[in-house]
This record gives C-alpha cells, structure tokens and sequence, in this order.
C-alpha cells in the first residue's frame, strides 16, 4: 500500500506545476509519517526543501523493450 499526498510546490517545481507537488519524506520522517498521529503526520506535508535535479530525457540504457 501507498499514500500520496500533496502540498504547495517548491520553487523548483513551481514553474512545472504551479498548484500542487507530491509531498517528499525524507528516511527519518517514515516513523512519524507511519505510526504517529493524524496532527503529527500532518506536520510533514510540507514542501520539500531537500536538493532537487531536473531530468531532461531518460538514457537509452535504462529502456526496456518489450516485444509486442
């Protein structure tokens, strides 16, 4: 199972989505995020202020081809 929550963008992903982005967690958020509280979980809905790299096209080496 998964959640997916958003919150405000970033400055790095405002130009791309200017209402919404995923929110991140880092690793040392997981506890909280799992076994804390609704208030608790809460407080990490937060845009993420971590380094961020921008992709422009994804390397041939990492495409799987699939005979159809």
């Amino acid at each position: 199972a998964y959640a997916f929550a958003t919150t405000d963008p970033n400055e790095f992903v405002k130009p791309w989505h200017p209402k919404a982005m995923p929110v991140i967690l880092r690793p040392c958020d997981l506890l909280q995020w799992l076994d804390g509280n609704a208030a608790e979980a809460l407080e990490l809905v937060t845009p993420y202020d971590g380094a961020m790299i921008r992709q422009v096209e994804t390397p041939a080496d990492d495409l799987i081809e699939i005979d159809a």
